[in-house]
């Protein structure tokens, strides 16, 4: 349960992670060297353990870096699919003229967005199903005590 809770959090900050890119690439108009270094630095993404070290070799073969501190990352909670989700928008960052940056971002963050509802959704059931055996359990036991 604790894994799922993690996972639920990076996907969260991965969302929020590709709303911030967008809006530095609409607005601030940095490189994406320098808004994933800034992203490095805030603590609102502190569960991206990958980010640091993408952002410190985003110089030069940024794809490549980030592909590779995804699938390394030992505390990355997130599924396969997801990652691969994370793995195709690194990939198209940077490589195309702004406005189709901004659109590949609202395509990657709505994915994730649905990835986040669903992993949320499913800790809710496992929760409530946790929380039902154990009333039925107590139950089971009040009644064997009598």
């Amino acid at each position: 349960m604790k894994r799922q809770k993690l996972r639920i959090i990076q996907l969260s900050q991965c969302v929020e992670l590709i709303q911030t890119i967008a809006a530095e690439i609409s607005y601030g108009n940095h490189p994406i060297g320098e808004i994933l270094q800034n992203a490095a630095r805030n603590e609102a993404f502190s569960a991206l353990d990958f980010l640091p070290h993408v952002a410190e070799g985003s110089l030069v073969g940024f794809a490549e870096e980030w592909k590779r501190r995804i699938e390394t990352a030992p505390t990355l909670a997130m599924k396969t699919e997801e990652k691969a989700i994370l793995i195709r928008f690194g990939k198209s960052l940077g490589t195309t003229d702004t406005q189709t940056q901004l659109i590949l971002c609202e395509r990657y963050r709505a994915q994730l967005n649905g990835k986040l509802t669903q992993a949320a959704d499913h800790r809710a059931e496992y929760t409530r199903l946790t929380l039902g055996g154990t009333a039925v359990a107590a139950l089971i036991l009040f009644a064997l005590m009598l």
